[in-house]
């Protein structure tokens, strides 16, 4: 059963190195830098989200997101950061969360948006969506979507090691699915739209409104294109198999600190 809130949501899973400064120095800069109903006012490593920020000056925010105050630990501990983002009256979070240890975790950057704050401001949807598209750029994710959270079915099963999850409104597909789908395929599979974002990286819409359920007749198209195997769907996620691409774990594996 979804939880049901009055929200839009998306979330990039990626394969780079969230330890890396510079990409996060580049991702804190273009969610402070978004116009003002999308920019954060209030950021943490945990809830509450109380402390102010300072868009002058943002190493303290990316010194939480590195986990940079943490007691020092031998080179082999597991290491772990995040970073919690709210705008004004919570209209607008993200999340950015990563982890390293034995076993290869995916990290991610997420938000959501208040719908009651989209239709009350002419173009800021579209405003969102370029600011994901603009996110999705710099970190180059392995996948991504976006979703409405209002609609029931919005929280799919998700479990990328077996197969993707089931259709959302729009998927963004980074460069190992786009090779193991192939560009071409892609772009004539049953989809409202497709956009290639960057080389490699393609943004494909299933319907024209956020706002309105994806049929289960559009999702099955899709699937059937693409390969019924490579996603889950019906709620179902306890596959045993499935086909997902060869991910590069090198990023994001535990490794001595530097």
């Amino acid at each position: 059963m979804s939880n049901l809130v009055p929200r839009l949501g998306f979330a990039l899973t990626s394969l780079a190195d969230f330890e890396d400064r510079r990409l996060a120095a580049d991702v804190v800069g273009l969610m402070t830098s978004a116009e003002n109903e999308l920019s954060p006012v209030r950021y943490s490593a945990y809830e509450p989200v109380l402390t102010k920020l300072d868009r002058r000056h943002l190493d303290p925010l990316v010194d939480v997101w590195l986990n940079a105050g943490r007691t020092p630990e031998p080179p082999t501990a597991p290491r772990v950061g995040s970073l919690l983002l709210a705008g004004p009256n919570d209209g607008v979070s993200y999340q950015v969360s990563w982890g390293k240890s034995n076993v290869p975790t995916f990290p991610f950057v997420a938000g959501d948006i208040d719908i009651a704050l989209v239709n009350s401001h002419g173009g800021l949807l579209e405003a969102w969506l370029d600011l994901i598209k603009r996110l999705a750029v710099r970190l180059n994710p392995l996948y991504g979507d976006i979703f409405n959270m209002s609609l029931r079915g919005w929280d799919t099963p998700h479990d990328l090691l077996k197969r993707l999850p089931d259709v959302q409104w729009t998927s963004i597909y980074g460069r190992p699915y786009v090779e193991m789908f192939g560009e071409a395929h892609i772009c004539n599979a049953p989809f409202h739209r497709v956009d290639v974002l960057s080389p490699g990286l393609m943004w494909v819409q299933a319907t024209p409104d956020i706002f309105e359920a994806v049929p289960e007749d559009v999702r099955s198209r899709i699937r059937q294109h693409l390969g019924e195997e490579a996603f889950m769907s019906g709620g179902q996620w306890r596959y045993q198999t499935g086909k997902a691409p060869d991910f590069d774990f090198s990023n994001v594996v535990l490794t001595p600190a530097s």
